[in-house]
């Protein structure tokens, strides 16, 4: 009888071990990303200067890969909350593959999507590196507009590449064709002429301060300066919602 009581001691014994050890000691994963509560906001320049705008904004802007097996997704993003938060096209990540995120100072650092809408192709990363970020203004722009597109062009060794243009029009409207032969209409879009290409996806379009007015999302390839961005009115509401 005692052994029988000795040995129905040991199991609870294990049992609570085991208990501790699975709730104390198993961290979950996304731990390290969600320990970034703070990041650094770039301040809106208070003058138009496009080699200022540059050297400033730079921080906040990141390459991004999204790798799955033998392959690999590149594209762009921006920081634009505190904490590590980069916004970004939903079809640069959409492969559900390893996210890193190049640094404008040749650091890298990992993150994961914690939001996603394919209809408005928009996705959140939540970075483990405290990211400075940009502020969003959503006030109307207007065509003759000047400005910038940042991003990754072609290949991650273009990283950070600065193109200038003019807003041709707003509130465009674009029908896309999936691979599954369905069709996804973008409207409100943000026609300009700044150079973009494949790799530009996610990455920010910017007025003359430094603020985040569109993220550019696709171009016709088969015409010269027609990209597009979705407007910043689009998503601020879901980064003020995080």
């Amino acid at each position: 009888m005692k052994n029988k009581v000795k040995n129905s001691t040991k199991f609870l014994i294990l049992i609570m071990l085991f208990f501790c050890f699975f709730v104390c000691g198993c961290k979950n994963g996304n731990e390290k990303f969600f320990s970034v509560t703070e990041s650094e906001k770039i301040e809106r320049l208070s003058t138009e200067n496009s080699e200022q705008l540059a050297k400033i904004v730079s921080p906040a802007i990141v390459g991004i890969e999204s790798a799955k097996g033998t392959t690999a997704s590149i594209g762009s993003g921006v920081s634009v909350k505190s904490g590590g938060y980069v916004l970004t096209n939903y079809h640069v990540v959409s492969n559900n593959g390893k996210i890193t995120l190049y640094l404008h100072d040749g650091k890298t650092c990992e993150a994961i999507m914690i939001y996603s809408n394919p209809d408005l192709d928009l996705a959140v990363l939540k970075a483990n590196y405290e990211i400075p970020y940009l502020t969003i203004n959503d006030e109307d722009v207007f065509v003759g507009q000047v400005v910038f597109a940042v991003g990754t062009p072609v290949a991650l060794q273009f990283k950070h590449t600065f193109t200038k243009g003019i807003v041709s029009a707003t509130n465009r409207k674009i029908n896309i064709e999936l691979v599954n032969s369905n069709v996804n209409v973008m409207e409100n879009l943000i026609q300009h002429d700044a150079s973009i290409n494949s790799g530009n996806s996610g990455g920010p379009l910017l007025n003359v301060y430094g603020e985040v007015v569109g993220i550019n999302t696709l171009k016709i390839t088969n015409a010269e300066g027609m990209g597009f961005a979705i407007g910043a009115k689009v998503f601020k509401n879901i980064i003020s919602n995080l």
